[in-house]
C-alpha cells in the first residue's frame, strides 16, 4: 500500500493526543487551540455520533468522567449538547468545527461507536478532508466498514490483528498481507518493548509508518526517537516539543508562522 498524503515521508510526526489531555481539558477547542499554538500540525481526537447524528469530539460513551453528568453521550441530541460542559466550562466541539477552524491541521480520528462511521465518512467527503485525516479503531468490524466505505483514498491505521503480525515480523516471523497505512500502537506490552528496530524494519519494508501512543514520559520519548519511530502521540505536547527542540527536530520557520497567523484568536 502506497504512502498516503496524510503521512509525510522521512518526517517524524508529533501528535497532540486528544489535544493534549494532561495540559488542557481533553477534546475541547481550548485543547486543540493550545496544541496549535505550540506549533502542532497533527491532533488526535475521538468522535461519537449523537442520537440525531451529530458528530462530536468526545471520548467516553458515559458522560460522568468529563462532564459530571449522568447518562450516555450517545443519547444526546444537538440541542442537549448546549447544556453539556467538559470540566464545567468547555462546550463539546463538533468534528466539523475542528476540521473547519484549522483547515491545514491533520486530524487522527477514532470513531467510538459504530453509528459514527457513516456520518464520519460522509463528513470527510463533504469537506474534502481525505488528505488530512487518518481513521483508526479497535473493533475489527468497525474498521472493515470504514475501509469499505472510505476506499483507497482514506488513510487508516492497522487493526489489532495486523499490529500483532507486525510485532511478530519484527522477530523475523513470516506472515502474509497487512491492511492499513500506519501502525498506531503502544510502545510496550506486558512490560516488554514491542516497538523495536526489528519491528520498524519490518514496517518500513511494507511501507507502513509506526506511531507510538500514548507516550507521556520524557525518557520513553527519547528511547522511541532513538529507535526510529515515525511519530509519537502524547498527552503532554509541550514536553514532546521540548524533547524535539533539544534534538533539533522541531519544525521551525515560515510555514509554522503562517499557520499561527491563520489561527483564530482565543475568545
Amino acid at each position: 500500500m502506497g504512502l498516503h498524503p496524510y503521512l509525510q515521508p522521512g518526517e517524524f510526526i508529533p501528535f497532540a493526543h486528544r489535544g493534549g489531555s494532561l495540559e488542557a481539558p481533553e477534546n475541547t477547542m481550548a485543547a486543540f487551540q493550545a496544541a496549535v499554538d505550540l506549533g502542532f500540525k497533527y491532533i488526535e481526537t475521538d468522535v461519537i455520533v449523537t442520537r440525531d447524528n451529530s458528530l462530536v469530539c468526545f471520548h467516553d460513551l458515559d458522560l460522568a468522567r468529563l462532564t459530571g453528568q449522568p447518562g450516555l453521550s450517545t443519547d444526546l441530541t444537538r440541542e442537549d449538547l448546549r447544556g453539556v460542559k467538559v470540566k464545567g466550562s468547555h462546550p463539546v466541539p463538533y468534528l466539523e468545527e475542528l476540521l473547519s477552524t484549522w483547515p491545514d491541521i491533520h486530524i487522527n480520528i477514532e470513531p467510538k461507536n459504530d453509528r459514527a462511521v457513516v456520518p464520519l465518512i460522509e463528513t470527510i467527503r463533504r469537506l474534502g478532508a481525505q488528505d488530512r485525516v487518518c481513521l483508526g479503531t479497535f473493533p475489527a468490524a468497525r474498521l472493515k466498514q470504514i475501509r469499505r466505505l472510505g476506499g483507497d483514498w482514506l488513510c487508516t491505521a492497522l487493526g489489532q490483528s495486523d499490529v500483532v503480525k507486525l510485532v511478530l515480523a519484527g522477530y523475523k516471523m513470516p506472515f502474509f498481507r497487512i491492511d492499513g497505512h500506519c501502525a498506531q500502537m503502544p510502545a510496550r506490552f506486558q512490560g516488554r518493548n514491542i516497538i523495536t528496530k526489528g519491528l520498524l524494519r519490518a514496517a518500513e519494508a511494507r511501507g507502513v509508518k509506526v506511531h507510538a501512543w500514548t507516550i507521556n514520559d520524557e525518557d520513553e520519548m527519547e528511547r522511541l526517537i532513538d529507535v526510529g519511530v515515525h511519530g509519537i502521540m502524547t498527552d503532554r505536547p509541550s514536553l514532546l516539543k521540548k524533547v524535539m527542540e533539544r534534538r533539533g527536530m522541531w519544525p521551525d520557520g515560515a510555514g509554522d508562522q503562517a499557520l499561527r497567523e491563520e489561527t483564530p484568536e482565543k475568545a
